[in-house]
């Protein structure tokens, strides 16, 4: 066998990033579809399940990715390990006009961050980036009743005051069992809105939080995505979609373990959840409830909730030596790699999700042989993330099931090698591409 560094030179890919530099490869509006599968889907970010989902776009998103944002430009010292991408640059450049040019003779540091540190030792921690870090702990978490009130982040910031708000316009009553129906699709907005978690957006949540100091809120997060469980009673029967049937088949390929499995995209705290307006709206009694309905194993989030967010907290958790991460902390990244195998096309792109799943608008079910650009660029990130760790390590060292560094560090580059092929051969091809 090839020693790893070697190989990875001679098949292009780099070995290292500037660490202070961000990897910018974004393709959001672009889908590849496979000839001779169905017309591909719209990747997630362009399309959604209602109109609603414009009223409640990601609040801990755009907080969390605007304080990475300050931190880099900062010149605050932790750096943003390998940084893939943050969408909303118009909004953050309204922030970031509020915040003093960093002093150009500043220089990055190599211990991590904590509000204590600015660009000037000296200086008082500027107060916008305190009140955004201040709004993720305080405003977008709730307790996570299995682990004695620890707080996990929530997504949004969606009161019922709004809600009230929106439903002034909008049918929201009388309620509807029925799925299709828009009652029952903004109820589900609500609740999804109110208590409901992207492992996305948890996973920017955690970097932030990893980044600035606060690790036990960091660690919060992982023991959730690690234990799959928040409610004491009436918890999500699982956070993993393992294959059932037809349902949940990797590229056509069974998975039954579950912590091979993808994690699914939006969790929540318990299976059965209270309407924000139930009681406040007439036609929405005290009783009302609605079963969690968001299923839906995604490769993109799943490479930010398994790779480039707990990577990243466990690099500043170790002083930035990825040597000294032990891997029993990096048991759901080699797990979940199981999955990401599975799902990568021949052509080399990663396969946006599995059978068995109800799109985000309409109905039906999404096409399984689709693969979104910029959900395989965010699997590319974090899995040079993982390798990075991995090439430190000792080649022998193994994983809890045997597997040893040298083997998974093989098989992690044959898949960046193919997916670093399909973005120069395949992502910008008019013949394979769908731009939505």
């Amino acid at each position: 066998m090839r020693d790893p560094q070697e190989q990875a030179q001679q098949d292009g890919i780099p070995l290292e990033q500037t660490e202070h530099t961000p990897l910018v490869l974004q393709a959001n509006a672009v889908v590849v579809h496979i000839p001779g599968a169905d017309a591909a889907h719209a990747d997630e970010a362009n399309q959604h399940r209602w109109a609603g989902e414009h009223r409640r776009r990601a609040q801990t998103e755009f907080v969390a990715g605007t304080i990475c944002c300050l931190l880099l430009l900062g010149g605050a010292g932790v750096g943003i390990w390998q940084w893939v991408k943050f969408d909303k640059w118009k909004e953050a450049q309204r922030i970031l006009a509020l915040i003093p040019s960093p002093s150009p003779t500043s220089s990055p540091s190599a211990t991590p961050l904590s509000l204590s540190v600015s660009p000037s030792p000296s200086a008082t921690p500027d107060p916008v980036l305190v009140g955004l870090l201040n709004f993720l702990k305080a405003n977008v978490t709730i307790p996570d009743e299995n682990q004695d009130g620890k707080l996990i982040p929530i997504s949004y910031d969606a009161t019922p005051e709004f809600w009230e708000r929106v439903c002034a316009t909008e049918p929201c009553v009388p309620l509807s069992a029925d799925p299709n129906s828009p009652s029952f699709q903004l109820q589900t907005e609500r609740i999804l809105s109110t208590v409901g978690s992207d492992i996305y957006d948890a996973g920017v949540w955690q970097i932030v939080m990893a980044l600035t100091g606060n690790m036990d809120f960091a660690y919060n997060q992982e023991h959730f995505l690690n234990t799959g469980r928040t409610a004491d009673a009436n918890p999500l029967s699982t956070i993993r979609a393992t294959t059932d049937g037809n349902i949940f088949r990797y590229n056509n390929q069974s998975i039954t373990l579950k912590d091979r499995a993808y994690i699914f995209r939006m969790l929540g705290p318990a299976f059965v959840n209270p309407d924000p307006l139930a009681g406040r709206l007439a036609g929405i009694p005290d009783s009302a409830t609605q079963t969690w309905v968001d299923w839906k194993p995604i490769s993109g989030e799943n490479a930010w909730a398994n790779y480039i967010a707990p990577l990243q907290m466990l690099y500043a958790k170790y002083n930035q030596n990825a040597a000294a991460i032990p891997l029993s902390e990096m048991e759901r990244s080699h797990g979940v790699f199981t999955a990401v195998s599975a799902m990568q096309a021949n052509i080399g792109g990663i396969y946006y999700t599995t059978s068995g799943v109800a799109p985000n608008q309409g109905s039906g079910e999404v096409n399984p042989y689709s693969i979104s650009v910029e959900n395989t660029v965010s699997m590319l990130s974090g899995l040079s993330m993982y390798r990075a760790v991995l090439m430190a390590k000792g080649p022998t060292e193994k994983f809890a099931d045997g597997v040893t560094v040298e083997r998974e560090l093989q098989t992690v580059q044959n898949v960046m090698v193919a997916i670093t092929n399909f973005l120069k051969d395949y992502a910008n091809n008019p013949a394979y591409c769908n731009p939505v």
